[in-house]
C-alpha cells in the first residue's frame, strides 16, 4: 500500500509538471500573421498553431512557443502532396503514425520480405522522428521583417510581413 500511494504521489506531481508547463507556454505576439520570404516560401503563425507553404502549397502544419528571443517549433501534421510519389494523396493532413502506416503499405506492396520490410520500416521510423521532432532557434522581429538565425536547418531565413 506504501509502494502504490508513493508511486500515485509521483504520478500527481508529473502531471502537475506538465500542467504548469503547458500553462506558461508562451507565444510572442507579433508573430502572428503570415509572412513570406524571396523563395516564395510564406509561413502563418497564429497564437501557438504554424502553417507553411511552398509555391502556394499548404505542406506542413505544427505548434509553436516562445521564449525571449527563442522559438520551439514542432511538427505535428505534414500535407499529403508531400508523399504524393508514394501514396498519390494530396489533400489531407497527415500525422506521424498515418505516413508510418501509408508506407508500410507501401513497402509491402512492393513485395519486401518480412526481414527488408522491419529494415525499411526501422529507416523510415528514423526519418520521420527527425522530422517530427521539436526544432528551436533564435528569432528576431523588426518592423515588418521577421529573422530566424537557423530556421529547420536551413540556415538563416527572413521573411517580410504580408
Amino acid at each position: 500500500m506504501r509502494k502504490k500511494r508513493f508511486l500515485f504521489g509521483i504520478l500527481l506531481m508529473l502531471s502537475a509538471l506538465g500542467f504548469v508547463s503547458v500553462a506558461y507556454a508562451e507565444t510572442d505576439p507579433r508573430l502572428n500573421g503570415t509572412w513570406v520570404c524571396e523563395y516564395d516560401d510564406k509561413i502563418t503563425f497564429s497564437n501557438g498553431i504554424f502553417r507553411r507553404y511552398f509555391d502556394g502549397i499548404l505542406y506542413i502544419a505544427g505548434r509553436f512557443n516562445t521564449y525571449d528571443t527563442q522559438i520551439t517549433m514542432w511538427i505535428t501534421h505534414v500535407y499529403g502532396m508531400v508523399f504524393a510519389d508514394f501514396f498519390g494523396m494530396t489533400d489531407r493532413f497527415l500525422t506521424r503514425f498515418q505516413v508510418l502506416r501509408y508506407m508500410r503499405i507501401y513497402l509491402e506492396r512492393m513485395g519486401l520480405s518480412e526481414e527488408e520490410l522491419l529494415e525499411a520500416l526501422i529507416l523510415v521510423d528514423q526519418d520521420l522522428d527527425q522530422m517530427f521532432s521539436p526544432f528551436s532557434t533564435a528569432f528576431s522581429v523588426s518592423g515588418n521583417m521577421l529573422t530566424f538565425e537557423n530556421f529547420m536547418e536551413e540556415g538563416p531565413l527572413t521573411f517580410i510581413r504580408k
